[in-house]
Formats: structure tokens, C-alpha cells, sequence
């Protein structure tokens, strides 16, 4: 791929993007049922994939295996966007995967906020400054307080947004009202990608260009129309009712415990991974509530009696 076309590729990073999970059997990675899975996923028209993010469980994976996910994604994905998850609390730590993430040709990186370290704003600021002028790669921000115990302000978001190398966010917080005013304060190409699959389309009829979704998994074919809906305007109430009428259940079961528990459970329970298994110290899903969740899975037709 040419700069020019590689430059091109990258404008693009929009629509419903799936951040990946990773199927375990017995510790291992599973890449029979991580190629079903990537297969699947274009069938269902995914414009592009977060490999190496929380879904993935990336805490847990080796360096060596986050290679061959990517590998794998590139191969069967080819006309999908590509995304690295490198963030992690260390600013140093980062650039390496950044480094990594350009030998292996990815589309863009995906920075979160620094977890457990809590630093203040103005040590995220800086933290995202110095990753963006050292990397080769467009850089989105990943901002999730649930997840990292600090939150990325909307003034630092706002300053960050002047770098010409931060070329976006993903908003995961759930804050409407964050989302809203991102776009409204942000420059006019700073792209902002709802990262929580409840208020996802709120954000889309707000202005976000996009979605890194989990239920995506599963949902893809029909969070894409949903998609579509909302940036044709004229449908846009129908498809956000739509989506939580129809939906609003199967999210809670999905979301009952900690991502990626619920997830795993359903591509297992649909066929598309062999085993719901988790790396320790995250657990598959109790009985109890996966009995809810194929109960409500059969409800929207995602599993037959």
C-alpha cells in the first residue's frame, strides 16, 4: 500500500467497528473459532476492528499472540480499517507498541487513558502529546473512567484535539452531555467514536462518525442498517427507538458482568467460539445469569429453540 492510498484508507475510520474478543481453549488462543468469528464479522459488513483492545482482554495476552490476532484480522478482514490497542499506564511502554503497530501496518493506534497510576490532567495531556508527536500513526484517545479510575476532562480532550496527529476519540464514559459537547468544542475533522454500546446511537444523532461496539459481535448486520438510519436523518427517532426497544435487555444481560465475560458467552452460545473461556482472573458467566442471556438471545432471534 502507497502513502497516498494508506493516507486515504485512514480518513475512512467510521461507521461500526467491532473491538474484538479472543477465544481461549484450555489457555490458548483459538484460531479456529477467531477465524470464524473475523468471517462472520464481514458477512455482516463490519467497516473495520479494534484489535488488542479491553475486549480482547489485552491486560492478559502476550505480546507475541496480540501479532498473531493482528495477523489474522489482516488476512481474513482485508477491506476492513485495522486499530491497535496500545495504551497501558506507562508513556514509555506505549511508544513501543506504537512502534510495533506501524510494522505491522496498522490503520491508526488506540490510546487509552493511563489506568491505576491516576495522574492528573495535566499529566494526561502531556502523556498524549508525547505519544501523538512520536508516532507515525494516526492516534485515537480512549477514554473509559470506569476502567482506568481517571477521566480524561473535556478541556484536556478539547486541547488534545489541536494536535494535528490526534485524530480522534473513543468516548466510552456513557455521558451524553461529554459527547455533545466533544463535538460541538473539537475541530470539525476530530472524529468521535461512541465507545459504549448503550448510548451508542444517542451519540451517532448527535454527530459521532462511528461505533467500537461489543454487541457488534453479534449485532453487526443490524447496528450497520441502524447506522445508516441515523446518518440519513430522516429515520433517525425510529432507529434509536428501534434499538432500545428491541435491545435494551440483551445489552444488560451482555453487560450483567465485567466485558468481555458476557460476550464470550454469547459467540459460544451462538456457535461462533468453542468455549466461552476467559483469562484468569475473569471468570465465565454464572449459570444462573446464562440462562437469562439465552432466554434472551432466543428473544431477538439471535438463538433458535
Amino acid at each position: 500500500m502507497d502513502g497516498t492510498q494508506e493516507k486515504g484508507k485512514r480518513k475512512d475510520i467510521q461507521g461500526i467497528i467491532t473491538a474484538l474478543a479472543t477465544p481461549f481453549v484450555q489457555g490458548e488462543l483459538d484460531f479456529v473459532s477467531f477465524k470464524k468469528l473475523l468471517h462472520f464479522q464481514v458477512s455482516q459488513g463490519i467497516d473495520g476492528f479494534v484489535v488488542n483492545g479491553t475486549t480482547a482482554e489485552s491486560p492478559c495476552l502476550l505480546p507475541e499472540e496480540v501479532e498473531q490476532l493482528f495477523e489474522w484480522t489482516r488476512k481474513v478482514a482485508q477491506k476492513a480499517f485495522l486499530i491497535l490497542g496500545v495504551g497501558g499506564n506507562s508513556t514509555k511502554k506505549t511508544l513501543e507498541n506504537i512502534k510495533k503497530a506501524k510494522e505491522w501496518k496498522a490503520d491508526a493506534v488506540l490510546a487509552v487513558v493511563p489506568y491505576y497510576n491516576k495522574p492528573p490532567q495535566r499529566g494526561l495531556v502531556w502523556h498524549f502529546q508525547t505519544l501523538a508527536d512520536k508516532s507515525e500513526l494516526p492516534l485515537f484517545l480512549y477514554n473509559v473512567p470506569a476502567r482506568t479510575g481517571v477521566e480524561l476532562s473535556l478541556e484536556s480532550i478539547v486541547e488534545l484535539s489541536l494536535h494535528p496527529n490526534i485524530k480522534g476519540i473513543k468516548e466510552a464514559s456513557g455521558n451524553r452531555e461529554l459527547g455533545k459537547n466533544i463535538i460541538e468544542k473539537t475541530r470539525k475533522d476530530f472524529i468521535l467514536l461512541s465507545g459504549d454500546d448503550d448510548t451508542c446511537f444517542d451519540l451517532c444523532a448527535l454527530g459521532a462518525q462511528g461505533v467500537v461496539s461489543v454487541v457488534s459481535h453479534i449485532l453487526g448486520k443490524e447496528m450497520k442498517r441502524l447506522f445508516q438510519m441515523i446518518k440519513q436523518g430522516e429515520k433517525k427517532e425510529q432507529a434509536l427507538k428501534e434499538y432500545k426497544d428491541k435491545y435494551k435487555l440483551l445489552l444488560r444481560r451482555i453487560y450483567c458482568e465485567s466485558n468481555p465475560i458476557g460476550i464470550k458467552m454469547a459467540l459460544h452460545l451462538m456457535g461462533l467460539f468453542h468455549s466461552a473461556e476467559l483469562r484468569s482472573p475473569l471468570v465465565v458467566l454464572s449459570e444462573q445469569e446464562t440462562k437469562k442471556l439465552k432466554k434472551e438471545l432466543r428473544s431477538v432471534g439471535l438463538l433458535s429453540e
